[in-house]
């Protein structure tokens, strides 16, 4: 799944929301998987550090959000790394991901670009 969001980011702005139309895994800090890679980069390079998270919300209660991974892009970078706290990130059929910017934008920072590959799994 992919996402661009132009131009600079505002407060706590929603970059993703995507819900699972089946079971899908990503593997340990969105690592490489049949040699496709999820990516992170902005297009307007960063004053300070730029900090995204990565929430999850079950089907069961589709309105909590829980952070379970995030991406960072440094200051004076443009590409960033995502990691998921060392453990594969799980989402069943009718959970949602969400990406959401910092709630302190960086003034310069603009042009989000983010791609994450994971692959179709069987959860219980």
């Amino acid at each position: 799944m992919a996402c661009f969001v132009p131009d600079k980011l505002t407060a706590n702005q929603s970059l993703l929301l995507h819900r699972f139309s089946k079971a899908v895994t990503f593997p340990i800090d969105f690592g490489d998987y049949l040699g496709h890679s999820s990516e992170m980069r902005g297009g307007l390079v960063a004053t300070a550090s730029v900090t995204v998270l990565i929430r999850q919300a079950t089907e069961a209660a589709p309105g909590v959000y829980t952070t379970v991974a995030s991406g960072t892009v440094g200051a004076g970078q443009l590409l960033g790394t995502l990691t998921t706290s060392g453990v594969p990130l799980n989402f069943l059929e009718g959970d949602t991901l969400a990406i959401v910017g910092p709630a302190s934008p960086d003034a310069t920072f603009g042009d989000f670009a983010c791609t994450l590959t994971g692959f179709e799994s069987s959860m219980p």
